[in-house]
């Protein structure tokens, strides 16, 4: 009976063994042929890590991209205008994005509530000027009736004065 351990390099842990049983020579292995065999349970070692490696990276790529899928798929609320919608990647590496995405929504969020208080703010104000322009422009039109209406007054006052200084004149010739 001879076992060859597989020891992995990249996880230092056994990742099992190699049973190499009965011989055909039928003779006992040399230590050449044992140093042969360990390296070849190396290599062995070495290509099983590499397989799980690629494996693993594999999954993850598939995670990943999963998990940006489903972030666009959340994001197309927010396109549409919608920024009550928060971020809940899946894909771990994906938080740090989702987070970011979610502190902008909210600084955007509390941007766009201080604009809306100062449009209606200004809206406010605006119909308050509108009021008191018509009130002006009211004012105005009564304030020009009753200069022309006291211009016309004063015109007969006028008109009734050089009457009487005519008359008077009239008066002084005929006394």
């Amino acid at each position: 009976v001879f076992f060859v351990p597989l020891f992995s390099p990249r996880e230092q842990k056994m990742l099992g063994f190699l049973s190499l049983d009965d011989p055909e020579d039928g003779k006992i292995p040399t230590e050449e042929s044992i140093q042969i065999t360990e390296l070849f349970a190396n290599q062995a070692a070495i290509a099983i890590d590499n397989a799980r490696l690629f494996q693993q990276q594999e999954a993850d790529r598939i995670a990943l991209e999963e998990g940006i899928t489903q972030l666009r798929t959340e994001l197309e609320p927010i396109q549409r205008g919608d920024l009550s919608k928060r971020m809940r990647p899946s894909h771990q590496k994906l938080q740090p994005i989702g987070e970011a995405i979610n502190i902008m929504l909210d600084e955007i969020s509390g941007i766009l509530k201080s604009v809306q208080l100062v449009t209606l703010a200004v809206e406010e104000h605006t119909r308050n000027v509108q009021r008191s322009s018509e009130f002006l422009v009211r004012d105005t039109s009564q304030q020009e009736r009753q200069v022309n209406q006291i211009s016309k007054v004063v015109g007969d006052l006028a008109e009734m004065m050089r009457q009487i200084s005519e008359q008077a004149a009239h008066m002084s010739r005929a006394a």
